[in-house]
């Protein structure tokens, strides 16, 4: 379980202004109480403004997220409980079928 272990993501973002061209450099972390296993940050912080001719960041939506389609646990349980699935998908497969009776 991820609550359960003891870790922390870093994040760094770097970039340059355009108008100075200094260097500008973010950081961030995440420990696992703080993870939205299954949710991921909107895209909608980040728009090209055609006026201005440049990308522009929409801050008040920078924390913005939304829940996806990811699995809710690991890639080795999932396909283990596809494993089951398919094999007990088969088992009612053969137990469904109907027996043709022998001709004499």
């Amino acid at each position: 379980d991820i609550l359960s272990r003891q870790f922390e993501i870093i994040v760094t973002i770097e970039g340059t202004t355009q108008e100075t061209a200094n260097s500008i450099q973010v950081r961030t972390s995440y420990l696992p109480n703080e993870i939205l296993w299954g949710h991921r940050f909107e895209h909608t912080c980040v728009a090209y403004d055609k006026q201005l001719t440049k990308y522009v960041i929409s801050y008040n939506m920078l924390n913005q997220f939304c829940a996806d389609r990811t699995p809710r646990c690991s890639a080795r349980d999932l396909k283990e409980k596809k494993h089951k699935m398919s094999t007990l998908s088969s088992l009612s497969n053969v137990s469904s079928c109907s027996t043709i009776p022998e001709s004499n």
